[in-house]
């Protein structure tokens, strides 16, 4: 989601040139993100939210991007996000794109995010997984390249509160050697239904053939 990005675009802001440059597929799975979200908006009838936001600091620009939300008009659920550059409209800055099953929960989300500079492609480039049942819902995350980055996963377990993350160095190679009991017992029941890599998936256009 959004707010999992942010802090790392402000930091990159102003990158060095030296960076080693974007993955080579990375400017691909922006492209099909964007193909994906002009898909949806044809399968609806649309109604828009718009503010603008940008980044602060002494270079910073506070007006850098126009946030734009895409709504189904009729259940009002959220379809798709981007924020265009306002100095540039064209340019896509961020977009993410939700996919939603018969009871419109998300299933999954695609995400690019690119650069204020530097923006051959995307810097950042998500795909997710979702799951909702027993009381808890799980979140798993996927790089365009198909490497786990995030799970996450909260709700109630045994009458207690619960929530375990694990960023990508953290995910166990086996959850038998999850050293907490309470946390080994969960972590299977919160991510069993959850693939262990995108699939077909890692192309946002595969959910086009799939409808």
């Amino acid at each position: 989601m959004l707010s999992r990005f942010m802090v790392l675009v402000s930091c990159l802001l102003f990158v060095s040139a030296g960076l080693a440059s974007p993955q080579r597929d990375a400017k691909t799975f922006g492209e099909r993100v964007y193909k994906l979200h002009q898909y949806i908006m044809a399968q609806h009838e649309v109604r828009t939210t718009s503010k603008n936001g940008g980044y602060g600091g002494i270079k910073g620009d506070p007006d850098f991007y126009k946030q734009v939300n895409y709504y189904d008009k009729k259940s009002g659920l959220l379809l798709s996000m981007i924020q265009w550059e306002i100095k540039n409209p064209e340019n896509v800055h961020t977009i993410e794109v939700y996919i939603r099953d018969a009871s419109g929960k998300v299933i999954r989300d695609y995400t690019a995010a690119y650069l204020p500079v530097r923006r051959k492609a995307p810097f950042q480039t998500l795909v997710g997984f979702y799951d909702n049942r027993d009381n808890l819902s799980a979140y798993r995350q996927f790089d365009a390249s198909g490497d786990l980055l995030l799970e996450e996963c909260k709700g109630i377990w045994k009458g207690k509160k619960f929530r375990i993350v694990y960023e990508d160095y953290e995910v166990p190679d086996d959850p038998k050697t999850i050293p907490d009991e309470t946390e080994r017992a969960a972590y299977s029941t919160c991510f069993s239904k959850l693939p262990n890599h995108p699939g077909k998936y890692i192309d946002p256009m595969a959910e086009v053939a799939a409808r």
